[in-house]
C-alpha cells in the first residue's frame, strides 16, 4: 500500500466552492482503479488549507493508472483551478518489519450471490484476525460468466451444486454456522444487475465496505421485497449517504462502465465466478475458501 500525500492551499474566499467541487470529485478518486480509500481534511490554524490522503494499492495506480485515465481529466477540471500554488503531491511507503503493513484482500461480490453474501458476513472477522485491509470489489456475476463462455445456471443444472434446493439447504446450513439470518429470495429471476450497479456507485462515493454488506444482507437476510432500485436508494438513506448523490452516481454512465472494467479485470485474473478472493497472485474460490484465505494473508504477513 503507498500513501499518497497534498497539502492543497485554496485561493481566499474559494472554500466553500472547493468543498462543494469536491463532493462532485470525490467518486472519481473512489472508482478508480487501485484506490483503497481517501480523506479530504481541513486545516485548523490555516484558512483555506486542507490535507488530501489517498491510499493506493501500488504507486503505479496513482501515477500511471489514475493520471493517465480519462477520469482524471474530469479531476483537474473540478479541483485545480481552486489552488494558489499548485500542490506537492508525495508518496509514502510503509516502515519497519512485514508484521507492521496491512495485506490487502481483494473480494470479487455480486450482492446477488448468496455465497457472496455469506463469506461478507465473514469480512469483518477476516479483518480483525489477520490484520488485512478487504477491497470490496462489486461485480455483476452474469456477466463474469458470460465472458468466461459458459454459465452452469442458464438450462439444465450441470451438477447437483447448481440445483436450487441443494443451494437453499447448503446456504442455510452455512448462515447457522455463521450464525447469521438466510432467506431465499421469492424469485431468483430479481433485476441482478441493478444491485451491482449500487454497489458499484457506493464504493466510486467511497462507501463500498458498509454499502455492499447492507445491499447484500437486504437480499438475503431481511425481509425487504422487491430489492429493486429503490430498495438500492433506501439502504444508502440508511446509512447516512446522501439520496439525491447517491442517485446521481446510481444513473451516471460511468457507474455500469466500472461495473463492467471489474468483471473485465476479474475474469481476466482468472476468476470465474464469485465469491472470488484474491490475495497478491493467489485465487480462492467460493464461500468456503475462507480459511484458505486467512492462511494465505498471514504467511503474507509473516
Amino acid at each position: 500500500m503507498i500513501l499518497e500525500s497534498a497539502i492543497l492551499d485554496v485561493k481566499p474566499g474559494e472554500s466553500a466552492a472547493f468543498e462543494a467541487a469536491f463532493a462532485e470529485a470525490r467518486a472519481i478518486i473512489a472508482g478508480s482503479d487501485g484506490c483503497l480509500s481517501y480523506d479530504l481534511r481541513r486545516c485548523m490554524e490555516k484558512s483555506g488549507r486542507y490535507l488530501l490522503l489517498v491510499r493506493w494499492r501500488s504507486l503505479e495506480d496513482h501515477t500511471k493508472g489514475f493520471r493517465g485515465s480519462a477520469a482524471y481529466q474530469d479531476w483537474r477540471r473540478l479541483l485545480h483551478h481552486f489552488y494558489d500554488p499548485m500542490p506537492t503531491v508525495e508518496h509514502y511507503e510503509a516502515l519497519g518489519s512485514a508484521s507492521d503493513r496491512l495485506p490487502t484482500v481483494e473480494f470479487f461480490f455480486s450482492p446477488a450471490s448468496r455465497y457472496s453474501y455469506l463469506a461478507a458476513s465473514q469480512v469483518e472477522d477476516l479483518e480483525n484476525e489477520t490484520g488485512c485491509r478487504v477491497d470490496w470489489r462489486p461485480v455483476h456475476g452474469p456477466t463474469l460468466r458470460a465472458l468466461r463462455g459458459a454459465d452452469p445456471f442458464a438450462g439444465t443444472p450441470v451438477s447437483g451444486q447448481y440445483d436450487w434446493a441443494y443451494r437453499r439447504r447448503d446456504a442455510e446450513a452455512w448462515a447457522e454456522s455463521y450464525g447469521i439470518r438466510f432467506r431465499e429470495p421469492p424469485t431468483h429471476t430479481f433485476d441482478f444487475e441493478i444491485v451491482a450497479r449500487a454497489a458499484t456507485a457506493a464504493k466510486r462515493l467511497g462507501r463500498a465496505a458498509d454499502y455492499g454488506w447492507r445491499i447484500t444482507e437486504t437480499i438475503y437476510g431481511s425481509d425487504v421485497w422487491p430489492v429493486d432500485e429503490g430498495a438500492c436508494v433506501r439502504v444508502a438513506e440508511e446509512l447516512g449517504i446522501d439520496a439525491a448523490e447517491f442517485r446521481r452516481a446510481l444513473a451516471d454512465p460511468q457507474t455500469p462502465r466500472e461495473l463492467a472494467d471489474t468483471a473485465a479485470e476479474a475474469h481476466r485474473r482468472g476468476a470465474f465466478g464469485v465469491p472470488t478472493f484474491f490475495v497478491g497472485d493467489g485465487m480462492f474460490w467460493g464461500n468456503d475458501r475462507l480459511v484458505l484465505v486467512k492462511r494465505a494473508v498471514l504467511r503474507q504477513r509473516a
